[in-house]
C-alpha cells in the first residue's frame, strides 16, 4: 500500500525513493510520478513540507527456474 511522507529541506526524489524503497529504477520512478504528477514542477531539490506518496515496492519475478542440482 502506498505511503505518504513529508520531505525535509534538501530531499531529492531519487534519495527519497532509495531511502524508503531501497530502489531507484525506471519502473519505480514511473510509479512515483504517476502518484505525484506535479512534483516535477518543484525542481530537483525539494523544500521541507512537500507531501509525497511513495509507491509500493516493485517486485520482479524471475522466469529462470533453479533446481537443487544447479
Amino acid at each position: 500500500m502506498p505511503k505518504e511522507i513529508r520531505t525535509i529541506d534538501g530531499d531529492t526524489i531519487d534519495g527519497v525513493l532509495y531511502q524508503h524503497l531501497g530502489d531507484y529504477s525506471a519502473k519505480t520512478e514511473d510509479s512515483f510520478y504517476k502518484l505525484n504528477p506535479n512534483v516535477a514542477r518543484i525542481g530537483a531539490v525539494l523544500p521541507a513540507g512537500v507531501t509525497l506518496i511513495i509507491p509500493d515496492p516493485i517486485v520482479e519475478q524471475s522466469s529462470e527456474r533453479l533446481s537443487v542440482w544447479d
